[in-house]
């Protein structure tokens, strides 16, 4: 018997929604951490640039293009500039996605949950007062 997931594997050295898929047809998730990120253009031959962030991942193979939606993910938890998404982690998944009116297979990259410690901590920092005022000078 031959499994097509074998004979249509991708080859490419980029991430692809397939490349998750079990053979029962679901999808597997990972957590992993981000190496380093760059722009580059993913566009083919003659279409038009396309620029996209690319991550890499600690000891994972293939690196992950970003399209919008996991760039703003991750760049609402870390912050806009990606060099300080390197060494955050990240939960990988993939689902199916409406597109072109067909539902196709597709990444998801999102920032973990944060923890306890690190909502207390981003609590007290924007509950800190601006310029050594204390509160009860805040005039409302």
């Amino acid at each position: 018997m031959v499994d097509i997931n074998q004979v249509y594997a991708s080859n490419s050295d980029r991430l692809k929604a397939d490349d998750l898929k079990k053979s029962d047809g679901s999808f597997s998730h990972f957590k992993c951490v981000i190496e380093g990120a760059t722009v580059e253009d993913v566009s083919a031959k003659d279409d038009p640039p396309a620029m996209k962030v690319i991550i890499s991942l600690v000891d994972k193979e293939k690196d992950i293009v970003l399209n919008k939606t996991n760039s703003f993910n991750l760049a609402s938890r870390y912050g806009a500039d990606t060099d300080g998404w390197i060494g955050k982690a990240v939960i990988v998944t993939a689902s199916l996605k409406s597109f072109g009116g067909k539902m196709v297979p597709g990444i998801d990259v999102t920032a973990p949950a944060p923890t306890e410690a690190e909502m207390e901590a981003e609590y007290a920092a924007s509950a800190a007062p601006a310029g050594g005022e204390s509160e009860s000078e805040v005039p409302f």
